[in-house]
């Protein structure tokens, strides 16, 4: 659904922050799978989020909340 809504890269910075791996839609699940440029985002990204302790455990929520949110406007 990411993919979908937000492209590729978002997915797979998504799949590799909350290390979803099991049958992945994309192989970037885990960092030793990911490409380089998609592991510098997710890293990014969490560090920028981990500035604020709370929004450190909530980082999958944070997404996919955003994620709903857009599929909701999407279908409207």
């Amino acid at each position: 659904m990411v993919g979908e809504l937000c492209g590729r890269e978002r997915a797979e910075i998504v799949q590799l922050i909350i290390e979803y791996d099991p049958q992945p839609p994309f192989s970037s699940g885990h960092p030793g799978k990911a490409r380089a440029s998609v592991l510098e985002a997710a890293r990014a990204e969490v560090l920028e989020r981990a500035r604020n302790p709370r929004d450190a455990i909530s980082i999958p929520i944070i997404i996919w909340r955003s994620v709903l949110g857009k599929l909701r406007a999407a279908l409207g």
